[in-house]
């Protein structure tokens, strides 16, 4: 994209600091909270175009919303020739980013100011809420803001997390609310974005109703190529390994904005510079990945204890590799964490949106696979069950009473709120009780069927503490 004309703003430079000067805009009494103030008060942040590195092109992902973004700019690019045509312009609309943080929201703003080539202006609306307790601070800070526009002449001014508009009085949020589109009817030369990590605020009144911002851009978690994007980009200031498997970490990294990764990727980073490794590799990214999910490894278990886990953990990946169609391990581990004694990770396939009656059958007997090997090693059974047996309960009532897998029950889905029913309800329950325990069977087959790869893996767990994906495949394979 080529950058549009340069827009003018009243910005001058003193020595290595920036001194903005005020226009003559306001009239009438001066505002009692000077330019200086108003910076101070609301930790204000303002970058000229020549200070800003974020270019639209080089952005990540986020390709229907560049092309928009960028037709919304150009009410601002070619006022200047409309105007000589005699042309009567439409008011351009102020614009809402909703997504979750750390998918670039901010970032994207920065872009739309250096596309523009003017400065932007970064309000904190936290900061404002808090530095107008009530009404009767409106026209101070209101007078401020007014000072910074007029001195930037022309700009990009970004509200920043404005669900905080809602966290005080009833009064405080109209002042808020108030001043800001004030400052948008004001100050039609600027162009303003909103933020906000909450999609319901996109249907508040004063988003929909009251002039503010009026045309909601929605943002994304990345998809799995613009994870790998991001993951190449961030690892690249960080000395690392020549073999990295990035399609791999796109994986590990699903459900991740891309702040998300390069904090993770920082964290990586630390951890190897305290265990004095000189380049980052896939298995401290890794680390880091599950020290995030489920805490850090706080301390060893008894032999005893690894053991039990270390067959449980070995339950998990027979039961997968030979029960759940597709399945493929990533990792196993028995280490006690925070959220955890072990662990054990299939790889992610985010492509799959809709699942058939065998892939949900398979993921009930993956989850048995833990008490099905300690059972038929120990004879006895462990607490450390609990959440498999939930998630495996989960998947069959949701086959029995919402999609309707049962060909004996028939296409019905069970919901005392849609329909009050105790004689469905009892009878699904009943298929539930009876699907559990037929997969159950099942699982206990497989596990007889493939004992000695059971003990190959959990021996070698109790050794290493930690498999990867191709260590547990060459034990599947021998």
């Amino acid at each position: 994209m080529t950058n549009p004309t340069p827009r003018r703003y009243k910005l001058k430079k003193s020595g290595e600091k920036n001194a903005i000067t005020s226009s003559t805009r306001s009239q009438g009494k001066e505002p009692e909270m000077t330019v200086e103030e108003c910076i101070e008060s609301l930790e204000l942040k303002i970058v000229l175009p020549e200070d800003n590195d974020n270019f639209m092109d080089n952005l990540i992902g986020h390709a229907e919303n560049k092309d928009f973004i960028v037709q919304i700019a150009s009410f601002f690019t070619e006022e200047e020739e409309d105007e000589a045509e005699g042309n009567i312009l439409l008011e351009h609309p102020n614009l809402l980013f909703v997504g979750p943080q750390g998918v670039g929201k901010t970032t994207c703003a920065f872009a739309v100011a250096k596309a523009m080539v003017v400065p932007i202006v970064v309000i904190d609306t936290q900061n404002l809420v808090t530095a107008m307790p009530d009404h009767r601070q409106f026209s101070r800070v209101f007078g401020g803001l007014s000072k910074v526009l007029d001195a930037v002449g022309g700009a990009v001014v970004l509200f920043k997390e404005v669900q905080y508009i809602n966290s005080y009085s009833q009064n405080n949020n109209i002042a808020v609310s108030t001043m800001i589109c004030s400052l948008i009817r004001n100050y039609p030369e600027c162009l303003f974005i909103a933020t906000t990590s909450q999609e319901e605020v996109a249907f508040q009144r004063f988003f929909l109703e009251e002039g503010g911002f009026e045309i909601p851009v929605t943002f994304e978690l990345p998809n799995h190529a613009e994870r790998e994007a991001l993951i190449r980009r961030f690892i690249s200031i960080y000395p690392h390994e020549d073999d990295i498997d990035y399609d791999k970490l796109a994986r590990d990294f699903i459900d991740y904005s891309g702040g998300d990764i390069q904090k993770t990727l920082k964290a990586a980073w630390y951890q190897c510079r305290i265990k004095k490794i000189p380049k980052l590799n896939y298995k401290m990214i890794n680390e880091a990945i599950w020290a995030e999910q489920y805490g850090r490894e706080v301390k060893k278990m008894q032999e005893k204890e690894i053991r039990l886990t270390a067959y449980h953990e070995a339950g998990h990946v027979i039961a997968g590799f030979y029960g759940c169609p597709n399945y493929q391990v990533s990792k196993v581990e028995v280490l006690r964490r925070q959220e955890s004694l072990g662990l054990t990770m299939g790889e992610n396939d985010e492509e799959k949106e809709s699942y058939t009656i065998e892939d949900l059958e398979g993921r009930i007997i993956l989850n048995f696979g833990g008490k099905v090997a300690e059972e038929l090693t120990f004879h006895t059974s462990t607490s450390g069950v609990v959440q498999d047996l939930a998630n495996a309960t989960v998947i069959a009532v949701q086959m029995i009473k919402r999609c309707g897998m049962d060909p004996d029950f028939g296409p019905v889905y069970v919901d005392d709120e849609v329909f009050p029913s105790n004689i469905l309800d009892d009878d699904a329950d009943v298929r539930v009780q009876n699907l559990l325990k037929r997969l159950y069977q099942k699982a206990i087959t497989i596990m007889l069927e493939h004992k000695d790869k059971l003990i190959l893996i959990a021996e070698a767990l109790c050794k290493k503490e930690v498999l990867y994906k191709e260590e547990v495949l060459a034990l599947l394979n021998q």
